[in-house]
């Protein structure tokens, strides 16, 4: 399995789709980042699935957690692979013991990872 995954940080769906192309059979996951999702929703995941590898949809989704996880389910429905979400221990350890990812992963980052702050 290739680990390297490619971050499509640019502003428009042309420059994500020449870039997935010269990158495509090189790296094991496409990132599509948030301005590229908000500025043109799932086509942007659309665009980069042609080229074959698992697309990690990076939101950082923050919210209460019940709205997180009405987001997650809304970018698995996009067939999207993994979706990064900023939450708390407890929150972390509720997804943990759900048991939920067999297909689709969370990325949970803690929200010290975004302030540079130990603990949460």
């Amino acid at each position: 399995m290739n680990r390297i995954c490619a971050a499509l940080d640019v502003p428009d769906l042309a420059a994500a789709e020449r870039l997935a192309s010269r990158l495509a059979g090189h790296v094991g996951l496409f990132k599509v980042g948030l301005e590229l999702f908000v500025a043109h929703g799932g086509a942007a995941v659309e665009a980069v699935r042609k080229f074959g590898a698992p697309i990690f949809l990076d939101l950082k989704l923050h919210d209460i957690p019940q709205t997180v996880e009405g987001a997650a389910r809304g970018v698995a429905a996009l067939g999207v692979k993994v979706v990064a979400a900023i939450v708390g221990r407890h929150q972390l350890a509720a997804e943990r013991a759900s048991g939920a990812g067999d297909e689709h992963r969370l990325h949970a980052e803690p929200p010290a990872a975004q302030s540079g702050r130990a603990g949460d």
